[in-house]
């Protein structure tokens, strides 16, 4: 083998090793930043995700417990000009009117469907009207008993015209939930008219759809991110065969 050979050999082996090095730096550089873009795009929803979420609850909240003020404070007036001139002492005779029943026990609900109801006592605690009749003529005091927060809000009740205030209690899974309720006295009665939400309701839709636009974003983002990796390598192969190119003719001319 000449010498001549062995130099042009030796100096392509060479282009081909260095276009090869620049390639896969290049090609780890490339990668590297394609994940740190979808670690930091994925970082960005998650927070975007949190804060979106914490202000659709504290606003949703406030909004969720001036309906049901609102919704309460309507009812106990109707009420009192439907109670007007009737024997309020008469419990029995009460319960049969529909009209009444059906007022004293309206839902409460959200477009995405019912959120509470309403009920009513008398000043002693004893459930005149409510959505599940077996409780009727029970005391209110004596029915969850485990809900202490909502005692004191009935206590609270006998002697204050409008109260309000939150109750933790079990659903019907055991899982432990925060209820809303209002309550206001029912003008010329012994009546006490009361609401209870599950205030959740309120706010756990719309953070349901902000974390899905966010997941729609955040994979429309990634999407490009890889998009972008992808075109990045191409033209980086394609320049790094052209260089190589370029260096071999050099070298063997």
């Amino acid at each position: 083998m000449s010498i001549r050979v062995y130099l042009v050999g030796s100096y392509l082996a060479l282009v081909l090793l260095m276009t090869m090095a620049l390639w896969v730096m290049g090609y780890q550089v490339t990668t590297r930043l394609s994940e740190t873009g979808q670690q930091n795009a994925e970082q960005g929803a998650r927070r975007t995700i949190a804060a979106t979420s914490q202000i659709a609850e504290k606003v949703l909240s406030v909004y969720g417990e001036q309906i049901v003020t609102m919704k309460v404070e309507g009812v106990a007036r109707g009420l009192a000009l439907r109670l007007k001139g009737r024997d309020l002492s008469d419990y029995a005779g009460l319960r049969q009117d529909d009209t009444l029943r059906r007022t004293a026990t309206q839902s409460i609900s959200t477009p995405e469907g019912e959120v509470g109801h309403l009920s009513l006592y008398d000043s002693k605690g004893e459930i005149i009207y409510h959505r599940l009749q077996r409780v009727e003529g029970k005391n209110v005091l004596d029915w969850q008993t485990e809900a202490k927060e909502m005692h004191e809000l009935i206590q609270r009740s006998f002697k204050e015209e409008r109260v309000s205030g939150y109750f933790e209690f079990k659903d019907g899974q055991g899982r432990r939930r925060t209820r809303f309720s209002a309550r206001t006295h029912v003008a010329g009665t012994p009546f006490i008219a009361a609401a209870a939400v599950n205030l959740d309701d309120f706010f756990e839709p719309a953070q349901e759809r902000i974390r899905a636009a966010c997941r729609e974003v955040l994979a429309r983002s990634q999407e490009n991110i890889r998009r972008n990796h992808e075109g990045t390598r191409r033209r980086l192969t394609l320049v790094g065969l052209g260089m190589g190119a370029v260096m071999a003719l050099a070298g063997v001319g």
